[in-house]
């Protein structure tokens, strides 16, 4: 795609970006449609493990580690994600958030809590997103602004929309018998006594 001339221009270069992810998202509807009830949580942990990987592989162009997967892109569509800033955010989406992604659509899988980590996730996300969104507008590449770079407001507003699905969930606590209980506060006498 990087020869065709129709898509040398910006506005292209998000609307390929915006049927990529429609793709991902075609793929994963298809992947759970025998599940009997799918959490719609499951498509954005879903989908923004890819968005991860991709993430990783222009932290990992950016230090010389792989080429040619980038540099298109990065001179056509987002040139900001070349900052040190970009790069980091790029390394800690790849590994700790492809990590909790994971972690996530696993327990979510077998029905176990995941409320926690979605939370940290969901906060993680806005916290760079609330830094990125501002610094490219009113830094170096803000007179310089792609229709691409506009693929992040998605991203920012769906971290709210989960938290606020997590935190209308009923907190993960856990299960102490009476009997723990009781030998707690026995062990704690004893030891005020003493």
């Amino acid at each position: 795609m990087n020869n065709i001339p129709a898509l040398q221009e910006p506005l292209p270069i998000l609307g390929m970006g915006m049927v990529v992810l429609g793709f991902i998202l075609l793929l994963l509807l298809l992947t759970v449609r025998n599940k009997t009830k799918v959490d719609p949580l499951f498509y954005v942990f879903a989908e923004f493990s890819f968005t991860c990987m991709v993430g990783l592989t222009n932290a990992l162009e950016q230090d010389g580690f792989i080429s040619g997967f980038m540099g298109f892109y990065l001179k056509m569509g987002e040139p900001h994600l070349s900052t040190a800033y970009a790069v980091m955010m790029s390394y800690w989406e790849g590994v700790v958030h492809f990590s909790l992604f994971l972690i996530i659509i696993h327990r979510m899988f077998k029905g176990k809590s995941y409320r926690s980590l979605g939370l940290l996730w969901a906060g993680s996300s806005i916290a760079h997103q609330i830094v990125l969104i501002p610094g490219v507008v009113i830094g170096k590449y803000g007179s310089n602004i792609r229709p691409a770079f506009w693929r992040n407001v998605p991203f920012f507003l769906v971290p709210f929309w989960a938290a606020y699905l997590l935190f209308s969930r009923p907190r993960e606590m856990p299960i102490v018998t009476a009997d723990k209980i009781s030998v707690e506060q026995k062990k704690r006498s004893a030891v005020s006594t003493c």
